[in-house]
């Protein structure tokens, strides 16, 4: 669809029109666009996303001024489930946390779903694609811990009683900050939500499987499970999402080879074992030259002309589902009765069999870790019955369990000791006060810069990005 024709004959410019589906920050008033600056942005797997301008600023979020509007057409919504973006309107709708994306308004305008969104500056798979984000930089775990106790806050309040919705593609690409520095989690449009009959979601019967991303995706979805809890996906998501903070990043001059972001099952990938132009907000970070913005980098670190940086993902997704459950067995150790009672339950449990490797401690595979045990608790056995211990590299072993009722829960999560014995940088503004807990601290800044000023450089980077200015 062109950007011509989303708005021609559309009425998003006016209040309360009969194309609203969903009143969001604006109460329903009209969008204010500058038509003139409105063109595509990315291309999705199930629409197209615009940036636009409006006319007036009432700090609404994101970068001042300017909105996205992500348009799915109404037919290709209903093909490709369980990605809705109808559901994901009402969802947004009545979600109300400053870690949670905003909608501005919803609309069906001439067959198109339009939902309107601030447009954030800075995807996290930017920032971890800088090589200035490395612990040699001083306020590495310091923002790092922000940005996960975000992320954090985000999914307990999704996951609360009150909410009760799961996301269900928790992953760098669908997290943001915003200029302030508080993180954003986007992109509702696989996620599912309670008393919606939403267990039986599938055409044949019980739930999506194929859904999430790439490395992110829990293992029970990778075994083809249609009956599994929601929100424990999120929890083994949060794991992986967090562990890419503290892995490897490298740089390369030529092309990666094309990764499978394979949503099937073990059955699929062994029965069938271009984004268009425009620009992939989750792609790598190209760095013609970088100037040493904070004078701490790590001169292994150093850009070279042209080089391409990535972070490596803690699980290889690059040769489908039965590629991506070999690495998580090689990582995390083999699977037993006593690993994962609930894995011969599972409907492709027993469609391949694989080898049982001596697993390596978690250590092995994240390089930037600030801080690892030693001795190393023996926790191969995904059963940690020792109490937790103040390091990610804890943390992140306790989300990561085969088994979806062992998963430390988001609420936990926050209360681990890596959260709750430091103090946490938050965003400037005030925007988590009531959101704080007691029995954490907090700091409005680090060595005299606040979070936004330490972020200063990656925000300008992203907002040229976004907007076009390189």
């Amino acid at each position: 669809m062109s950007s011509t024709s989303l708005i021609a004959g559309s009425d998003l410019n006016d209040a309360n029109p009969q194309t609203l589906i969903a009143m969001g920050i604006l109460k329903g008033n009209g969008l204010a666009i500058d038509e003139d600056t409105l063109e595509p942005l990315t291309e999705g797997r199930h629409g197209l996303l615009y940036r636009c301008q409006r006319r007036v600023n009432d700090n609404i979020g994101g970068i001042n001024g300017w909105i996205a509007l992500k348009a799915v057409n109404v037919f290709i919504n209903k093909k490709r489930l369980p990605h809705d973006a109808l559901r994901e309107s009402f969802i947004l709708s009545r979600t109300h946390h400053p870690n949670i994306i905003s909608l501005l308004n919803a609309y069906e305008s001439d067959r198109i779903y339009i939902l309107a969104l601030p447009l954030q500056p800075l995807p996290l798979s930017m920032i971890l694609s800088y090589p200035d984000f490395v612990p040699s930089f001083s306020p590495f775990t310091h923002i790092a811990r922000s940005i996960i106790y975000q992320l954090l806050l985000a999914v307990e309040y999704l996951h609360s009683s009150e909410v009760g919705v799961a996301h269900r593609d928790v992953n760098p690409s669908n997290v943001a900050l915003d200029g302030n520095g508080c993180v954003k989690l986007l992109d509702f449009g696989v996620a599912y939500e309670d008393g919606l009959g939403m267990e039986n979601e599938h055409p044949n019967g019980g739930m999506f499987f194929e859904l999430a991303t790439g490395a992110y995706r829990a293992p029970e979805l990778i075994f083809g499970s249609r009956c599994y809890d929601a929100r424990s996906t999120d929890l083994w998501s949060l794991g992986v999402t967090i562990s890419t903070f503290f892995t490897h990043l490298s740089s390369y001059t030529c092309p990666a080879s094309p990764r499978t972001d394979s949503t099937s099952s073990i059955s699929s990938s062994i029965s069938s074992s271009s984004q268009g132009g425009l620009t992939r907000l989750d792609a790598p970070i190209t760095l013609p030259s970088l100037p040493d913005i904070h004078n701490r980098r790590d001169s292994s670190h150093n850009a070279q002309p042209q080089s391409r940086w990535s972070r490596k993902t803690l699980f290889d997704a690059s040769y489908g589902e039965i590629g991506l459950a070999s690495s998580i067995i090689s990582v995390r150790g083999p699977i037993t009765d006593e690993t994962w009672p609930e894995y011969a339950t599972l409907p492709d449990y027993n469609k391949i069999s694989f080898n049982k490797p001596i697993p390596n401690h978690l250590s092995n595979y994240l390089p930037y870790l600030p801080e690892v045990p030693d001795p190393v608790p023996n926790t191969f056995m995904h059963t940690p019955n020792y109490k937790p211990i103040a390091t990610v590299y804890d943390l992140i072993e306790r989300l990561l369990q085969y088994s979806s009722a062992r998963r430390l829960s988001a609420t936990d999560a926050i209360n681990h000791p890596w959260i709750s014995n430091f103090p946490i940088l938050v965003p400037a503004q005030g925007t988590h006060e009531d959101y704080s807990r007691s029995t954490h601290s907090y700091a409005h800044s680090f060595e005299g810069k606040t979070l936004p000023m330490w972020l200063s450089h990656w925000l300008k980077a992203g907002e040229r990005r976004m907007l076009g200015t390189y």
